[in-house]
């Protein structure tokens, strides 16, 4: 009998710690790969689980704003949820301007060549998440997947079918009327660009693969690229600091996702 509960316990432990292993985050994964330039000061823990993975963070002066795809998040400083609505899938990286979080929204047919997908932004409340609005963005075909605002413009980023070896990030004006778009002459990178912002007087996206972090200068020529992994969130906070987004977990456990705030050195 004592060896049988002794069985069931050693496995019982190992089952905790890949949950663990899964789930939490680590300074040596803080710093493996270094961020060039800036060092990891503090992680923020969004309050949570959720069926669904991270597609991007913003901050505004009082709180953080978490979108995981099918679910919209409102928390303070600390990852406290304060306010979190069900969305459409699929909601994917946001920006937050004068009180109100901008989403770029997808559905359709994403990453084909013949530009199946269905692109929108949605606007919300900052402070209740209510929806205000919805703007339809039919030249984003390969579904709209992050944006930023700059100036008096939006920029909006997205996927990319596995035959075309450019991206692209597409300009509106605040009341989304279409201005121009812009090739990234970066070749391929797994499903487009999926997160966007302004930071230190260039472009920060964020890509699947081996190309993690892109930096763009203001006519989006490349300034820089790394393997650096910021697919999950860019958010800028001031020229020299910084939050990275990041999520674990799988379909099973649900997904955590977190801030890591980088300051220069």
């Amino acid at each position: 009998m004592k060896i049988k509960l002794l069985i069931i316990s050693f496995f019982w432990l190992c089952f905790v710690l890949a949950c663990k292993k899964d789930t939490d985050t680590t300074k040596a994964e803080l710093d493996a790969p270094v961020l060039e330039g800036y060092e990891a000061r503090e992680i923020i823990t969004c309050e949570g689980t959720y069926p669904m993975h991270l597609q991007g963070i913003a901050r505004d002066e009082n709180n953080m704003f978490w979108c995981y795809t099918n679910q919209l998040v409102k928390t303070d400083m600390h990852g406290k949820v304060l306010k979190k609505i069900d969305v459409p899938y699929h909601h994917g990286d946001l920006t937050v301007v004068s009180g109100k979080v901008y989403v770029a929204v997808g559905f359709g047919t994403w990453n084909n060549i013949n530009g199946l997908a269905d692109s929108w932004v949605y606007v919300y409340d900052a402070g209740t998440l209510e929806r205000l609005s919805t703007y339809h963005i039919p030249e984003v075909i390969y579904g709209a997947g992050g944006i930023v605002k700059r100036g008096d413009s939006f920029y909006v980023v997205g996927g990319l079918p596995e035959e075309i070896f450019e991206n692209y990030v597409y300009e509106y004006d605040s009341d989304f009327n279409f201005k121009k778009r812009y090739i990234v002459e970066s070749g391929y990178t797994s499903l487009g660009i999926q997160t966007i912002d302004y930071h230190g007087g260039e472009f920060w996206v964020g890509c699947y693969g081996n190309i993690g972090l892109i930096r763009l200068t203001n006519d989006f020529k490349i300034a820089g690229w790394g393997p650096f992994d910021a697919s999950i969130g860019i958010a800028s906070i001031s020229d020299s600091e910084l939050l990275i987004g990041k999520d674990s977990g799988n379909d099973n456990l649900g997904y955590a996702g977190e801030a890591i705030d980088y300051i220069k050195k």
